[in-house]
């Protein structure tokens, strides 16, 4: 019954607002240092295509998106050589490692996590949303 382009609309929006607003979920780390153990269901460029070795024929930097089973997401710009041999499934251990100050009510956006791949070895770190809390 709705158009095709309001459907696309509608789409848009649902995946805007699943990729800018992080989930809190009583197993995520709470305090700098806490840790948890989850693993990897979805690793991404920021479209939602799959992460690729390679540099962006173009130069654009599509950067990366990764999210786990505990409700944890992380965003970046820039593409995470450290995450490239990371497969779903994958067991990891994800750390709080910042939380914002001086946020709205509510707004939980900006928290760091440290991540370690436990079948890799390699670790990054990035935020959970890609603006700070109070931001756009």
């Amino acid at each position: 019954m709705w158009s095709g382009q309001f459907r696309l609309t509608l789409i848009f929006l649902a995946l805007a607002a699943i990729h800018s607003a992080p989930i809190m979920a009583p197993s995520l780390p709470q305090k700098i240092g806490q840790c948890a153990d989850t693993v990897i269901i979805s690793i991404t460029d920021r479209f939602g295509d799959k992460l690729s070795a390679l540099p962006p024929a173009d130069g654009f930097d599509p950067g990366t998106v990764i999210e786990f089973g505990n409700g944890v997401r992380q965003f970046s710009y820039e593409k995470k050589t450290s995450a490239l041999g990371s497969q779903i499934g994958d067991k990891t251990q994800v750390c709080l490692a910042a939380i914002p100050k001086h946020c709205p009510p509510g707004d939980t956006r900006g928290r760091v996590y440290k991540t370690k791949n436990l079948r890799t070895g390699e670790t990054w770190t990035m935020p959970d949303s890609l603006h700070l809390c109070g931001g756009a």
